[in-house]
């Protein structure tokens, strides 16, 4: 593709009368959210969304009266993660860069804050059940009868969430088995996109179960919420200074995403925080088929996909592209050894099977 021909990010200007402002999100200065609805758009284009939230870019100060400032990606980061899923097939919430109107409470200066909008996927009368919200009933309506005693940190465990979601599934809604384990094997898959590309905030309020009130189909009303909130991916959460030390040495950028990027979903024991390489591993030995279907896709997306990616950004820090690459490089190709790995405990678990059925009254044939 020639370079005039490459898309490139376009920061959209998120104020009025293009958006307006409904409601704040979130108190605070920059760290606000802020939803928007979307306005002056051609209503003929359904695929055109509507609201979104806008997530202004972190930035801190060391300090405030030398006017001394750090810079964060992480608006960055929730575009790119958005595009990665997209060129492997995880369904994400559409975000878009932009730009929005400041003002300063104590000086009464503009200035104009980056961000990104995070489109909201739901019509006005579908409904979200949050995980959070799943997990606490399962919790009390399951677990806690059968004198189960759990945690806050339960939450996180991908076994209580994949029975919690297929007990509110059965319960909620008329959906098929097959249909239902289709819903759970994408949650599998987001853990999988997860912990390749170094997403470590997973929390129970950042994912969800959509139901669509006006979709005739009823095998397709019910479905994983898009992913969104997924600014940590890949490094982008990181302080550009921290970021510009890092890349000088490889084995601190191995330490750094092997030790920060961890997994918020977690296993038994390690209900949270795991270790990316040991969620994978478990992933594999305990849903195999869903795991390996989600290791395909993160697997098929190459570095060159990503060079593509990180070419729209013209105004991210060339830090920023070199750290997320090095954390790639590495996480791609761990991942593709655990996968190596599975398959190897696989044959030797058939060797075994196989040379126990050739064996006669304790005697081998």
């Amino acid at each position: 593709m020639s370079d005039d021909k490459k898309k490139k990010v376009q920061f959209l200007d998120a104020n009025y009368p293009k958006y307006i402002q409904v409601r704040a999100v979130r108190e605070g200065d920059l760290q606000g959210k802020i939803e928007l609805n979307r306005t002056g758009i051609d209503d003929s284009d359904e695929d055109t969304p509507r609201r979104g939230i806008f997530k202004p870019m972190h930035e801190s100060f060391k300090k405030r009266k030398s006017k001394v400032s750090y810079r964060y990606a992480n608006h960055y980061g929730e575009y790119i993660g958005y595009r990665i899923a997209e060129k492997i097939g995880i369904p994400a919430c559409k975000v878009d860069m932009a730009k929005r109107r400041h003002v300063n409470k104590y000086s009464r200066k503009t200035s104009d804050i980056e961000g990104c909008i995070s489109y909201i996927h739901k019509e006005a009368r579908d409904t979200v059940i949050s995980g959070m919200s799943i997990l606490e009933e399962y919790r009390r309506d399951v677990l806690e009868p059968q004198g189960i005693k759990t945690y806050s940190s339960s939450n996180n465990n991908i076994d209580i969430i994949l029975s919690a979601v297929e007990w509110n599934l059965t319960k909620k809604s008329n959906l098929p088995n097959h249909r239902i384990n289709e819903i759970l094997k994408s949650i599998v898959e987001v853990v999988v996109f997860d912990c390749a590309f170094g997403n470590s905030d997973r929390s129970d309020e950042n994912w969800g179960i959509l139901y669509r009130s006006n979709e005739e189909d009823k095998n397709k009303s019910i479905e994983l919420y898009p992913i969104y909130d997924n600014e940590r991916i890949l490094g982008f959460m990181e302080r550009e200074d921290v970021v510009r030390r890092l890349i000088t040495d490889e084995r601190e950028v191995s330490r750094y995403h092997n030790e920060e990027l961890l997994s918020r979903i977690g296993y038994p024991p390690k209900n949270e925080k795991a270790n990316y390489r040991d969620m994978i591993n478990y992933l594999l030995d305990k849903y195999p088929e869903w795991a390996r279907s989600g290791i395909d896709k993160v697997l098929k997306f190459k570095e060159k996909d990503l060079d593509e990616i990180l070419d729209e950004c013209d105004e991210l820090e060339d830090s920023y592209k070199q750290f997320s690459k090095m954390i790639f490089r590495e996480r791609t190709e761990n991942i593709r050894q655990c996968l190596n790995e599975y398959y190897l405990r696989q044959g030797i678990q058939e060797f075994n099977e196989r040379k126990g059925h050739n064996h006669y009254d304790g005697e081998e044939l």
